[in-house]
């Protein structure tokens, strides 16, 4: 009888076990600081998918001159930053410290974003769907892009 109990609490275990969550222990990733937009510097900020599979792009240079597409609505539009708003996306640059989110859910209606910066000081890519823009530190730096896209294209 002991034997029949120890196996079936062994099976029990052995079950309850299969289908818990699998343990796997990551460290928090590190904090990377983004390139310094100093010399010469290009940022491309692309928005796609969404309910109406948006497709846009944005295009900023380092001396403020922005081109901004829709794929959809085949519009281009080209214009220049102001001094004080080259200047916040400089802070705005310095200020974000990018961390890796890895999303663990299915989103077939989210937009995905894809962030590019060249600089002389470096360079910098990273690429999300927008449930993970919060936990990655661009939200600031993003919210900045799409304003300025929308700013140009409309909505």
């Amino acid at each position: 009888m002991r034997k029949i109990m120890l196996a079936v609490g062994a099976l029990a275990l052995i079950l309850l076990t299969s289908c818990a969550m699998p343990f796997s222990w990551r460290p928090t990733p590190a904090l990377e600081k983004l390139p310094a937009l100093k010399g010469d510097w290009q940022i491309t900020f692309t928005q796609s998918g969404g309910f109406i599979g948006l497709s846009r792009a944005l295009a900023i240079a380092s001396d403020g001159q922005t081109t901004a597409t829709d794929d959809r609505t085949q519009k281009t539009v080209s214009g220049r930053l102001s001094a004080a708003d080259l200047a916040a996306l400089k802070d705005l640059v310095a200020a974000t410290r990018y961390r890796t989110v890895t999303s663990q859910v299915g989103c077939a209606d989210c937009f995905y974003y894809q962030l590019q910066i060249n600089a002389s000081g470096g360079s910098f890519a990273a690429g999300m769907i927008q449930l993970s823009v919060p936990g990655s530190g661009l939200d600031p730096l993003i919210g900045f892009l799409q304003n300025k896209m929308v700013s140009l294209l409309g909505n």
